[in-house]
């Protein structure tokens, strides 16, 4: 319980979420164009997949 009441006190999981968030922020914005071309590698994959399911009679 010691732990618990220590995290509720201090606002660990607040903190903690603003420091991530900050965190994943600032790499988003410093890595924009790698994440582009992330999510596009990552959608014609999928594209790729429906085509295979399709063909198998599977959508």
């Amino acid at each position: 319980m010691d732990d618990v009441a220590c995290k509720l006190s201090t606002n660990l999981v607040g903190i903690s979420w603003a420091v991530q968030s900050a965190y994943d922020t600032q790499y988003i914005e410093g890595h924009g164009p790698a994440l582009d071309d992330y999510r596009r590698t990552v959608e014609d994959r999928v594209r790729a997949a429906e085509r295979i399911l399709q063909g198998w009679g599977r959508t």
